[in-house]
């Protein structure tokens, strides 16, 4: 087995006879040719020479803060998700369907389907649903405007339940 600096000095050595291109000669040796014009890190010769040369940082990696929501629901009615799906009618029209689960039973609480949604029309349901059977602990959902509207965090907020929001 060759390693990739030997395949290296072969492809310098049959590009600088002439012999065929730095690329065809990667080939050959079944070197990529990123490999071949990669630099090995560590000390430069300006580095040696003392040349003022600012060393690489790694950027730190931004990670969003842990809102401290359950991964999963505990028990039936402990958290719902949420969200739309749009589609076409046969005659080309869209319509919007608000779906509402409980992830602990996959039920699905309701779809409500419509050519529009407004987040008041989002409450309403959501308020129909918490009137039948008590409303969650938890809802998932993602950043849409229906779902970020002040009257939804109102009612969040007055019904005690958490929102947890996936990007």
């Amino acid at each position: 087995m060759v390693s990739p600096s030997h395949k290296k000095r072969a492809v310098q050595h049959v590009a600088q006879q002439g012999l065929c291109s730095t690329r065809r000669a990667c080939g050959l040796v079944d070197l990529a040719s990123s490999s071949y014009y990669h630099s090995l890190k560590g000390p430069t010769n300006r580095r040696q020479e003392g040349l003022g040369v600012r060393p690489v940082s790694k950027q730190k990696r931004r990670t969003r803060p842990s809102m401290g929501y359950p991964v999963q629901a505990a028990y039936p009615g402990h958290v719902w998700s949420w969200d739309f799906i749009m589609d076409r009618t046969t005659d080309g029209r869209p319509v919007k369907m608000l779906t509402m689960v409980d992830e602990y039973t996959r039920q699905c609480l309701v779809i409500h389907p419509a050519r529009s949604i407004t987040s008041d029309q989002v409450l309403n349901t959501l308020q129909r649903l918490a009137d039948i059977g008590g409303g969650p602990a938890f809802i998932r959902s993602d950043n849409g405007s229906e779902f970020i509207a002040h009257i939804i965090q109102d009612w969040c907020h007055i019904a005690e339940v958490q929102k947890s929001q996936e990007s």
